[in-house]
Protein backbone atom coordinates (compact mmCIF):
# COMPACT_ATOMS: atom_id res chain seq x y z
CA UNK A 1 0.00 0.00 0.00
CA UNK A 2 1.75 3.10 -1.44
CA UNK A 3 2.33 5.80 1.60
CA UNK A 4 0.36 8.11 0.36
CA UNK A 5 -2.84 5.67 0.54
CA UNK A 6 -1.53 5.16 4.29
CA UNK A 7 -1.43 8.86 5.08
CA UNK A 8 -5.16 8.98 3.71
CA UNK A 9 -6.57 6.19 5.48
CA UNK A 10 -4.21 7.34 9.25
CA UNK A 11 -5.94 11.23 8.84
CA UNK A 12 -9.52 9.65 7.90
CA UNK A 13 -9.26 7.48 11.12
CA UNK A 14 -7.69 10.18 13.39
CA UNK A 15 -10.95 13.06 12.25
CA UNK A 16 -13.86 10.67 12.66
CA UNK A 17 -12.76 8.91 15.67
CA UNK A 18 -12.22 12.50 17.23
CA UNK A 19 -15.82 13.80 15.81
CA UNK A 20 -16.82 10.95 17.62
CA UNK A 21 -15.16 11.99 20.62
CA UNK A 22 -13.25 8.49 21.07
CA UNK A 23 -10.07 8.13 22.31
CA UNK A 24 -7.22 6.07 21.04
CA UNK A 25 -7.94 3.25 23.95
CA UNK A 26 -11.68 3.09 23.17
CA UNK A 27 -11.19 2.50 19.52
CA UNK A 28 -8.69 0.19 19.66
CA UNK A 29 -11.52 -2.00 22.57
CA UNK A 30 -14.28 -1.40 19.60
CA UNK A 31 -12.72 -2.33 16.80
CA UNK A 32 -10.53 -5.19 18.86
CA UNK A 33 -7.14 -4.13 18.26
CA UNK A 34 -4.28 -2.81 19.35
CA UNK A 35 -3.91 0.86 21.04
CA UNK A 36 -0.05 0.63 19.45
CA UNK A 37 -2.11 -0.16 16.28
CA UNK A 38 -4.60 2.51 16.12
CA UNK A 39 -1.39 5.47 16.96
CA UNK A 40 0.81 4.03 14.35
CA UNK A 41 -2.21 3.91 11.39
CA UNK A 42 -2.69 7.45 12.41
CA UNK A 43 0.71 8.63 11.68
CA UNK A 44 0.58 6.61 8.34
CA UNK A 45 3.41 4.32 9.58
CA UNK A 46 1.79 0.91 9.83
CA UNK A 47 0.79 -1.49 6.48
CA UNK A 48 -2.37 -2.58 7.87
CA UNK A 49 -4.27 -5.85 7.05
CA UNK A 50 -7.39 -5.90 5.70
CA UNK A 51 -9.54 -6.98 8.44
CA UNK A 52 -7.64 -4.59 10.52
CA UNK A 53 -9.14 -1.45 8.22
CA UNK A 54 -12.59 -3.55 7.90
CA UNK A 55 -12.96 -3.60 11.85
CA UNK A 56 -12.04 0.01 11.93
CA UNK A 57 -14.38 1.06 9.56
CA UNK A 58 -17.10 -0.62 11.31
CA UNK A 59 -15.85 1.05 14.89
CA UNK A 60 -16.41 4.05 13.60
CA UNK A 61 -19.43 3.53 11.72
CA UNK A 62 -18.65 3.82 8.12
CA UNK A 63 -17.19 2.09 5.21
CA UNK A 64 -13.77 0.96 3.99
CA UNK A 65 -13.75 2.96 0.70
CA UNK A 66 -14.43 6.34 2.94
CA UNK A 67 -11.77 5.65 5.08
CA UNK A 68 -9.08 5.51 1.89
CA UNK A 69 -10.96 8.32 0.60
CA UNK A 70 -9.02 11.58 0.72
CA UNK A 71 -12.90 13.33 0.44
CA UNK A 72 -13.49 13.81 3.84
CA UNK A 73 -17.29 13.62 3.12
CA UNK A 74 -17.62 10.46 1.79
CA UNK A 75 -18.04 8.92 5.00
CA UNK A 76 -20.34 11.00 5.95
CA UNK A 77 -23.28 11.10 3.56
CA UNK A 78 -25.19 7.88 4.63
CA UNK A 79 -25.20 9.20 8.75
CA UNK A 80 -25.94 12.43 7.35
CA UNK A 81 -28.84 11.87 5.44
CA UNK A 82 -30.02 9.33 8.11
CA UNK A 83 -29.91 11.99 10.93
CA UNK A 84 -31.59 14.28 8.83
CA UNK A 85 -34.36 11.76 8.09
CA UNK A 86 -34.60 10.83 11.85
CA UNK A 87 -34.74 14.72 13.23
CA UNK A 88 -37.49 15.43 10.71
CA UNK A 89 -39.79 12.76 11.67
CA UNK A 90 -39.32 13.39 15.07
CA UNK A 91 -40.15 16.76 14.96
CA UNK A 92 -43.29 16.33 12.72
CA UNK A 93 -44.46 13.59 15.02
CA UNK A 94 -43.89 15.57 18.02
CA UNK A 95 -45.80 18.33 16.81
CA UNK A 96 -48.67 16.14 15.59
CA UNK A 97 -49.20 15.36 18.99
CA UNK A 98 -48.77 18.11 20.30
CA UNK A 99 -46.00 17.97 23.11
CA UNK A 100 -43.22 20.13 24.26
CA UNK A 101 -40.01 18.30 24.08
CA UNK A 102 -40.22 18.36 27.85
CA UNK A 103 -43.52 17.03 27.61
CA UNK A 104 -42.03 13.79 25.31
CA UNK A 105 -38.61 12.78 27.03
CA UNK A 106 -40.60 13.04 30.28
CA UNK A 107 -43.15 10.15 28.75
CA UNK A 108 -40.31 7.59 29.04
CA UNK A 109 -37.80 8.88 31.29
CA UNK A 110 -35.34 10.65 28.91
CA UNK A 111 -33.89 14.18 29.03
CA UNK A 112 -35.25 16.87 26.97
CA UNK A 113 -31.73 16.88 25.58
CA UNK A 114 -32.41 13.38 23.39
CA UNK A 115 -35.04 15.33 21.62
CA UNK A 116 -33.39 18.71 20.86
CA UNK A 117 -30.30 16.85 19.38
CA UNK A 118 -32.09 14.49 17.24
CA UNK A 119 -34.49 17.22 16.29
CA UNK A 120 -31.44 19.68 14.98
CA UNK A 121 -30.18 16.97 13.36
CA UNK A 122 -26.68 17.03 15.50
CA UNK A 123 -26.53 13.56 16.23
CA UNK A 124 -28.06 10.44 15.29
CA UNK A 125 -29.63 8.54 18.02
CA UNK A 126 -28.51 5.20 19.47
CA UNK A 127 -30.63 2.29 19.03
CA UNK A 128 -32.10 2.43 22.27
CA UNK A 129 -32.70 6.12 22.21
CA UNK A 130 -34.63 5.52 19.26
CA UNK A 131 -36.82 2.39 20.51
CA UNK A 132 -37.88 5.43 23.23
CA UNK A 133 -38.42 7.74 21.68
CA UNK A 134 -40.50 6.11 19.17
CA UNK A 135 -42.62 4.87 21.99
CA UNK A 136 -43.02 8.61 23.42
CA UNK A 137 -44.53 9.36 20.26
CA UNK A 138 -46.30 6.65 19.83
CA UNK A 139 -45.21 4.87 16.30
CA UNK A 140 -43.09 2.17 15.47
CA UNK A 141 -39.40 2.30 15.72
CA UNK A 142 -38.01 1.75 11.98
CA UNK A 143 -40.79 4.58 11.03
CA UNK A 144 -38.43 7.25 12.28
CA UNK A 145 -36.09 5.78 9.87
CA UNK A 146 -38.44 6.32 6.79
CA UNK A 147 -38.44 9.27 4.10
CA UNK A 148 -41.89 8.74 3.77
CA UNK A 149 -43.10 9.38 7.17
CA UNK A 150 -46.53 9.94 7.89
CA UNK A 151 -46.99 11.36 11.20
CA UNK A 152 -50.36 11.70 11.66
CA UNK A 153 -50.28 7.65 11.65
CA UNK A 154 -50.01 6.20 14.99
CA UNK A 155 -48.75 2.77 16.11
CA UNK A 156 -51.32 -0.41 16.52
CA UNK A 157 -53.17 -0.11 20.03
CA UNK A 158 -51.22 -2.67 22.19
CA UNK A 159 -48.34 -2.79 20.59
CA UNK A 160 -45.23 -4.13 21.86
CA UNK A 161 -41.67 -1.81 22.27
CA UNK A 162 -38.88 -4.06 22.49
CA UNK A 163 -36.06 -3.20 24.59
CA UNK A 164 -32.37 -2.69 23.58
CA UNK A 165 -31.34 -5.94 24.68
CA UNK A 166 -34.56 -7.99 23.27
CA UNK A 167 -33.56 -6.77 20.14
CA UNK A 168 -29.73 -8.52 20.35
CA UNK A 169 -31.65 -11.41 21.01
CA UNK A 170 -34.60 -11.49 18.30
CA UNK A 171 -31.08 -10.55 15.92
CA UNK A 172 -29.11 -14.05 17.93
CA UNK A 173 -32.57 -15.86 16.60
CA UNK A 174 -32.60 -14.60 12.88
CA UNK A 175 -28.74 -15.62 12.79
CA UNK A 176 -29.50 -18.99 14.32
CA UNK A 177 -32.90 -19.58 12.54
CA UNK A 178 -30.76 -19.47 9.20
CA UNK A 179 -27.71 -21.78 10.50
CA UNK A 180 -25.41 -18.90 10.48
CA UNK A 181 -22.20 -19.08 12.66
CA UNK A 182 -20.80 -15.77 14.24
CA UNK A 183 -18.08 -16.04 12.24
CA UNK A 184 -19.95 -16.45 8.71
CA UNK A 185 -22.76 -13.47 9.53
CA UNK A 186 -19.56 -11.33 10.72
CA UNK A 187 -17.88 -11.79 7.27
CA UNK A 188 -21.28 -11.25 5.82
CA UNK A 189 -21.55 -7.78 7.65
CA UNK A 190 -17.45 -6.77 6.77
CA UNK A 191 -17.05 -6.81 10.25
CA UNK A 192 -14.34 -8.42 12.94
CA UNK A 193 -15.98 -11.78 14.84
CA UNK A 194 -15.98 -10.22 18.16
CA UNK A 195 -17.97 -7.35 17.19
CA UNK A 196 -20.66 -9.57 16.31
CA UNK A 197 -20.33 -11.49 19.83
CA UNK A 198 -20.18 -8.21 21.42
CA UNK A 199 -23.54 -7.34 19.92
CA UNK A 200 -25.39 -10.28 20.56
CA UNK A 201 -23.75 -10.70 24.09
CA UNK A 202 -23.89 -7.04 25.34
CA UNK A 203 -26.95 -5.04 26.71
CA UNK A 204 -24.19 -1.88 25.60
CA UNK A 205 -26.47 0.19 23.12
CA UNK A 206 -25.19 0.50 19.54
CA UNK A 207 -25.65 3.14 16.78
CA UNK A 208 -28.52 2.52 14.32
CA UNK A 209 -26.05 2.08 11.31
CA UNK A 210 -24.89 -0.96 13.46
CA UNK A 211 -27.92 -2.38 13.24
CA UNK A 212 -28.95 -1.86 9.86
CA UNK A 213 -25.63 -3.37 9.21
CA UNK A 214 -26.00 -6.45 10.87
CA UNK A 215 -30.12 -6.66 9.47
CA UNK A 216 -28.75 -6.12 5.89
CA UNK A 217 -25.89 -9.42 6.53
CA UNK A 218 -28.97 -11.52 7.83
CA UNK A 219 -31.14 -10.30 4.59
CA UNK A 220 -33.90 -9.22 6.83
CA UNK A 221 -35.57 -5.88 7.18
CA UNK A 222 -34.70 -3.48 10.64
CA UNK A 223 -38.07 -3.06 10.78
CA UNK A 224 -39.02 -7.11 11.70
CA UNK A 225 -36.44 -6.79 13.92
CA UNK A 226 -37.86 -3.58 16.02
CA UNK A 227 -41.39 -3.81 15.43
CA UNK A 228 -43.78 -5.78 16.79
CA UNK A 229 -47.85 -5.73 16.90
CA UNK A 230 -50.17 -7.30 19.06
Amino acid sequence: MPDTELQIIGRSIRRLRKERKLSQTQLAELADVGLMTISLLENGANNPRFSTIEALANALNTKVAALCSADPATSHRTDEALKKTVGKNVLARREFLGLSRKEAAERVDLIQQNFSTVENCTSLPKLGNLLQIAQALEVQPSWLLDKDFDPNKSAPTGVVYFSIREVFRRIQKERERQNLSVARAAQLAGWHTSQWYRLESSARDVSVVVAQGACRALAVELSAILNKTP
